[in-house]
This record gives structure tokens, sequence and C-alpha cells, in this order.
């Protein structure tokens, strides 16, 4: 077996390189490699945290929305604004047909929709298929306005023919509201 004091130069400087490297390699695996793990697992740990997080807060924020609704519906029916008792959809249905007719509108279609139900109220929506002129249109949101109970119109679409007649289409969807624990 060869002695240290026998290698040639060259040789003694390839040993001490591989000395060191062979330390530097120790010391990355036995204390560097466990940290960049547990970094990693950290980091993983902090992604699906903030995850939970942004969930959590679009929950809040959904729960602040529907709060805020019910504190502004509930000042309506305090103030004196009536709302359709559980239940009552095909009296909104049969509202709405006769507010078309009164207002004369052809009504093409009448769809209700599945009931929303939220926390203390719910939504009943039906969605309408309108044939008249813009002043029929006014009459009927009038007519709209004229219901002893609260009702919304949303996403009001008004559409032309193909005809130079002056009549336009309008699908509009129209929400009554009713409180739970009312009626039934």
């Amino acid at each position: 077996m060869m002695e240290f004091r026998e290698l040639t130069a060259r040789e003694k400087k390839l040993l001490i390189i591989l000395v060191i490297v062979s330390i530097i390699a120790g010391a990355y695996h036995f204390f560097y490699a466990p940290q960049w793990e547990e970094r990693a697992r950290l980091e993983d740990e902090l992604e699906e945290r903030l995850q939970e997080l942004e969930l959590s807060s679009f929950e809040l924020r959904r729960v602040r929305l529907l709060k805020e609704e019910i504190k502004e519906l509930e000042g309506l029916k305090d103030g004196g604004v009536e709302f359709l008792e559980v239940g009552q959809r095909n009296r909104l249905v049969v509202d709405l047909d006769e507010a078309a007719l009164a207002a004369g509108m052809e009504l093409l279609s009448i769809n209700p929709a599945s009931t929303r139900e939220e926390d203390a109220y719910l939504q009943y929506p039906v969605n309408l298929a309108l044939v008249g002129d813009y002043s029929s249109l006014l009459d009927f949101i009038k007519e709209l306005s004229e219901f002893d109970y609260l009702v919304r119109a949303n996403n009001l679409e008004i559409s032309s023919p193909a005809t130079l007649s002056g009549e336009l289409n309008f699908e509009v969807e129209v929400l009554g509201y009713a409180f739970q624990g009312e009626g039934d």
C-alpha cells in the first residue's frame, strides 16, 4: 500500500480536492438537503393554507353580501313593502301574465325557473319573452311597480326582428321575493 508521502504532488492535490468535495457533499447531504425538503414542504403547506384562506374570504364576502341584502329586504318589509308568501310562485306567474296583457304586450313565453333559496328569503325567478314597442315596455314596467309585493326585473334584453313593423322582442327575468317562515 502506498503512503501519502510517496504520492506525486498532482495526486496529493487530487486527493485533497476529493476530500474537500466529499466533505462538501456530505455536509450538503446531511445538513442542507433536509432543510430544502423542509422548505419545500412548508411552501406547499403555505400554498394550501393560502388557498383555504382565499376560499374562506370568498365565503365570508358572500355571507356579508347576503346579510346586507337580507337587511335591505327587512328594511323594505319594515317600511311597509309587501312580499309574496312562501309557495306563491303561481300568483307571480298569473300577475305577470295580467301585467303583459294590461300593457298591450304579446306574451310569447313564461318560464318559471328553479326557486333560489337564501338564508332568510326565497327568490322566485320567472323568465318572460314578450313582443311590443318601447311604450308598451314602459307600461309593463309600470304594471310591475304597481304589484302589491316586491318584484325585481333583471337582465332585460331587447332585440329587433327583421321586419320593419316597429315591434321589438323583449326577454326579461322577473324575481318575486318571499321571506321564509311566512305562509305555508
